[in-house]
């Protein structure tokens, strides 16, 4: 049996972004901050996965480096 992408389900990455998150703020609650920038590395990577694969599902393609740039700017502004 083959891994296809079309076969997984799409609620994978809200519950990944919200599973993440919750660790970000523990960590960062518990002052665990290696293990927190790992986690935010995770959430926004999960939330590139989602856009990547909805994108993909429509069959367009997405500049790698437009979306990194765009994450990398917005988490710049939210400090």
């Amino acid at each position: 049996m083959s891994y296809s992408p079309s076969r997984t389900n799409i609620l994978v990455f809200p519950i990944g972004l919200v599973s993440t998150a919750i660790f970000v703020y523990l960590l960062w609650k518990w002052q665990l901050f290696g293990d927190m920038f790992i986690n935010t590395y995770y959430t926004v990577m999960s939330l590139y996965g989602w856009i990547n694969w909805t994108q993909s599902k429509k069959n367009t393609a997405i500049k790698n480096s437009k979306i990194i740039s765009t994450l990398l700017v917005s988490s710049k502004m939210s400090r």
